[in-house]
Formats: structure tokens, C-alpha cells, sequence
């Protein structure tokens, strides 16, 4: 699913997730940047391994068979999220919000 807001020929997913993910660690350490919002987005079998998405909006995502294998969750907002089948090895999540996950 495209995420609201972007016209069709700026909707790149993995140029997007990248983009975002850089400014997330941009905002999680202190220099501008702005926090990662995942909210509604389909990322099914996406490859998040090891990333850094600690108090990331992931509300309501589909990451089914996603690989988050050693991702940091930490305060992550993952309410209605659907982790089914998804690879949490490792993954860290410590506060984060699970209302309603699938898992």
C-alpha cells in the first residue's frame, strides 16, 4: 500500500524505507531527522534485519514474513501490526507497544 500523501510517481519502496529509515536515525540521535513512520504500510517479506527502528510507528503494518532478525523495537508503536510468519531472531522488543499484533 502507498503510503497518503505521495503521488504515484514518487512511490518508490525501497528508496522510500531508506530515506526514512536515514532520517529515523537522523531524529533518534539528536540531529534533525524525523521519527519513522510505517503506519498502514505493506512490507510483507521486506528485509528489515538489524535496522535501528526504536520508537518507530509501525501501527497497523503488514509485516508478515517480514525479516527483522536482531532489529532493535525498542518503544516501537506495533499495535494491529501482523507479524505472522515474520523472523524476529534476536529482535529486540522491549516496551514496545503489541496491542492487537498478529503474530
Amino acid at each position: 500500500m502507498k503510503p497518503s500523501g505521495l503521488r504515484d510517481d514518487e512511490w518508490y519502496p525501497g528508496q522510500k524505507v531508506d530515506e526514512i529509515h536515514y532520517q529515523h536515525g537522523l531524529w533518534l540521535t539528536g540531529k534533525g531527522g524525523s521519527k519513522a513512520d510505517f503506519s498502514n504500510w505493506d512490507m510483507r517479506r521486506m528485509g528489515l534485519d538489524h535496522s535501528d527502528l526504536r520508537k518507530a510507528d509501525l501501527r497497523k503494518a503488514d509485516l508478515r514474513r517480514a525479516d527483522l532478525r536482531g532489529t532493535d523495537l525498542r518503544g516501537a508503536d506495533l499495535s494491529g501490526t501482523d507479524l505472522r510468519g515474520a523472523d524476529l531472531s534476536r529482535a529486540n522488543l522491549r516496551g514496545a507497544d503489541l496491542s492487537g499484533t498478529l503474530l
